[in-house]
């Protein structure tokens, strides 16, 4: 769960900005909270910051996502002309066969094309269809390398849909790595900020250096502006 609620963008060039002053008062923090600060919470900051700069944010992983997700769509959708196809032939070699048609996918369409998981499972049971019912299909002329087609169209669809369901784990595991990084950041800022006041003073420009998050504290409001009168309300200016 997000601990901070600025874009993770922002927050990195917090950190970054507040790395920048640290090698002249970190001894400063220790010296006054040693249970609170130490050299190591200061190289692992500067760790998870080179570590959440590196990692690719979730928009970056959400479109790689989605290209494998329009790549597979695009495997199936070269499915639809041979199906259409096969099904011309299976209503000539089998025009009274209720059952081979509906085999075949005559009357559902709309299921098979409902999903890829269901098209994959039609071209994964294929093979089997075709080594009854082949030979009757050829005798009306089917071309004989639709098997090969739709074979060659399975194998594409397996290894795109592989890659996309790569892409969506890296997606999960990536930004639940990512967030889990930027909290332990957002943590070292707040104590940062925190402590910073009681050794330099609230309100104090070297303690102002450490106001980060700044998109997390309500702004106050801003009055209207109020506009003068006129010097004589009511008179045309000459």
């Amino acid at each position: 769960t997000r601990e901070f609620n600025v874009h993770a963008s922002d927050l990195i060039d917090d950190a970054k900005k507040v790395t920048s002053y640290l090698p002249a008062m970190q001894a400063e923090f220790i010296k006054h909270f040693p249970t609170v600060f130490s050299n190591a919470t200061f190289d692992d900051l500067a760790a998870n910051i080179a570590s959440a700069t590196s990692t690719p944010s979730d928009t970056a992983l959400r479109g790689h996502q989605a290209s494998q997700t329009a790549a597979v769509n695009a495997i199936s959708d070269r499915f639809g002309p041979l199906f259409d196809k096969l099904l011309v032939y299976v209503a000539i070699a089998f025009p009274n066969n209720a059952t081979v048609q509906s085999e075949f996918g005559i009357g559902r369409k709309k299921e098979i094309n409902g999903s890829t998981q269901s098209l994959h499972q039609y071209m994964n049971d294929f093979p089997s269809l075709w080594a009854n019912y082949g030979q009757a299909l050829v005798a009306v002329a089917c071309p004989s390398t639709i098997p090969d087609e739709i074979a060659a169209i399975e194998k594409d669809l397996s290894a795109s849909r592989l890659a996309q369901k790569t892409a969506m784990d890296n997606r999960h595991n990536s930004s639940t790595e990512r967030i889990i990084i930027l909290n332990k950041i957002h943590d070292t800022l707040s104590n940062l900020e925190k402590y910073a006041a009681v050794i330099y003073g609230e309100g104090s420009a070297t303690a102002a250096l450490f106001h980060v998050n700044r998109a997390q504290k309500a702004k106050p409001a801003t009055p209207p502006k109020k506009t003068p009168p006129p010097d004589n309300p009511g008179t045309a200016k000459a």
